[in-house]
């Protein structure tokens, strides 16, 4: 269909939630439910997620696991999406699991921009591991090793009410 050109609109869970409502976009792609009853939510796929940082932020020899990343965090400063700390964000997930929320040195409603910061200035991410594997791979950042695999599934949500067009 060459005439049909897509359009991608980056935003968070508010944004594309009033995008949806306002038929603006057919759909949205979400982490996490908005508890709007008037969308609905179908899981697509699962993620994997990693807690990534430059190499010269230097964790201490034999730090691994979830008790000294916690403390690792502490120290290098977590990049985090934008309010995580005040909704479900994936980066609340991660908090979950510290027990609480850890000091934020930046934030970025964009997991693109959250890398970038992570590679170029340095501290603490948790993003989808297929936005990192070239730099892992490169050696531009480190993944912090854990002992449990994280996942976070992804959601296409769309209005109840409103059937997708044939494009």
């Amino acid at each position: 269909h060459p005439k049909v050109g897509p359009r991608l609109i980056n935003g968070g869970p508010n944004g594309i939630t009033a995008a949806l409502l306002g038929n603006l976009i057919e759909f949205g792609l979400f982490f996490t439910r908005v508890n709007v009853p008037q969308l609905e939510y179908e899981p697509i796929m699962t993620i994997e997620m990693v807690v990534v940082h430059r190499p010269s932020v230097k964790r201490p020899p034999g730090a691994t696991g979830l008790p000294h990343l916690r403390k690792f965090i502490y120290d290098a400063g977590f990049i985090s999406s934008v309010g995580s700390q005040y909704q479900h964000h994936p980066s609340a997930s991660l908090a979950g699991q510290l027990g609480d929320f850890p000091p934020l040195i930046f934030e970025c409603n964009g997991q693109e921009g959250q890398k970038r910061f992570c590679r170029e200035v340095g501290g603490v991410a948790y993003l989808a591991r297929f936005m990192v594997e070239k730099e892992l791979k490169a050696g531009t950042l480190v993944e912090y090793p854990l002992s449990k695999r994280f996942e976070l599934v992804l959601l296409l949500a769309r209005r109840k009410s409103r059937p997708f067009s044939l494009n």
